[in-house]
């Protein structure tokens, strides 16, 4: 059996059906609103969804999963489109239950960037915290500060730096460069083929084309086409390309310039002082482009000799004699010094000096108790 119906809108029609096989109803120009009964509730059925419901069913890349309360998550969870993590106003924790052992954070990625502005655009490098800091090398690390870069090139175009540190700071930078750090400090720049080398802090210091080379901190130094240079101090300029030499200054800003190769400079407007110990000069000594103490004649007078003789009573004269000759006759000083138990001085004269020995006279025979102290010292 089969029946035809056609409803519209109004007049409203009531139809029932006890049993019937191809049954077709034909509803024309009825809206879909007023299909009151069909929406379901078993399986197989359909639900009956207004257009606002429909469309949040369709997901796009962008959208994300919004987790909160206490939360479980067991497993491996793979996130094809990637993970965003946003908290807005309140802080992000990651802890662990510390007491019944070591909890770990593994991060497995090529780059780790944490914090705002900060860029990474190489592999295996990492900048962790601060502001603006940007690395565009391979295996590097910047840790904290803001607008710090580390770089191939100036224009930041290469990935030829590697291995390099900076930390903190403001304005640092590294670039052209590999196995190099700079720690701290304000607009400290390694440059330009400075491998292995280092900046401890200061500000406005450069090492440019420089290899091996160490500025420690201080004030505006710049040291260019150098190897192996250590400088301590501001304001000290190296651009004559001498290596190997360490410059101490002070921070006054006067011209500091090292004038060769392989030397220690000390530049103090304050001196140096030698508190302790034996300060042990192997050439010769030359103040104000003069030479005032040549290094025979310090081994001359490090020949100079002191002895004390004890005197017998009652003699007015001795030869007195050496423990070393010299190879001429020395310039003797000899001082009478008198006993405990006595007062009374003696004049004295030293005659016939050789380079063996001398004589001394005394105005009087001399009491008993009375040594004589000797000094000789070579007269070149």
């Amino acid at each position: 059996m089969s029946i035809n119906v056609t409803v519209t809108e109004s007049p409203h029609v009531d139809l029932t059906i006890g049993s019937s096989t191809g049954l077709n109803v034909g509803v024309g120009g009825t809206s879909h609103n007023s299909l009151i009964g069909l929406q379901g509730g078993s399986s197989g059925e359909y639900y009956h969804l207004t257009a606002a419901e429909y469309s949040a069913l369709s997901l796009s890349a962008d959208d994300y999963v919004n987790i909160t309360g206490a939360e479980t998550i067991s497993g491996v969870k793979t996130f094809a489109s990637g993970l965003i993590i946003s908290a807005d106003t309140e802080d992000i924790v990651i802890t662990g239950n510390l007491i019944s052992g070591n909890r770990k954070l593994f991060v497995d990625a090529e780059s780790l960037i944490v914090g705002n502005n900060n860029s990474v655009n190489s592999l295996n490098s990492a900048v962790l915290l601060g502001s603006g800091n940007k690395i565009f090398g391979d295996s590097d690390v910047i840790v904290g500060g803001v607008n710090n870069i580390i770089s191939g090139r100036s224009d930041s175009s290469e990935f030829s730096a590697y291995y390099n540190f900076i930390g903190a700071g403001e304005g640092l930078e590294i670039s052209q460069s590999s196995y190099s750090s700079v720690v701290g400090g304000d607009r400290n720049k390694i440059i330009r083929s400075s491998y292995q080398s280092f900046i401890g802090g200061g500000t406005g210091n450069t090492l440019d084309a420089s290899r091996t080379s160490i500025i420690g901190g201080g004030v505006n130094n710049y040291i260019t086409s150098a190897e192996a240079v250590q400088i301590f101090g501001s304001y000290i300029t190296g651009t004559e390309s001498y290596n190997g030499y360490t410059y101490l200054a002070d921070n006054n800003n006067r011209a500091k310039i090292p004038s060769r190769s392989d030397a220690l400079f000390i530049d103090f407007t304050g001196g140096v002082d030698v508190k302790t110990g034996i300060l042990a000069v192997s050439q010769d000594i030359t103040m104000g482009g003069d030479t005032v103490a040549t290094r025979t004649w310090v081994e001359e007078r490090d020949l100079g000799q002191r002895f004390d003789t004890s005197l017998q009573s009652s003699i007015d004269e001795l030869f007195v004699e050496f423990p070393t000759a010299f190879t001429s006759p020395p310039i003797v000083q000899c001082e009478l010094q008198i006993p405990d138990s006595s007062e009374r001085t003696y004049f004295m004269a030293v005659r016939s000096i050789t380079t063996t020995g001398f004589y001394v006279e005394f105005s009087d025979n001399i009491g008993a108790g009375y040594t004589l102290q000797t000094r000789a010292i070579p007269n070149t």
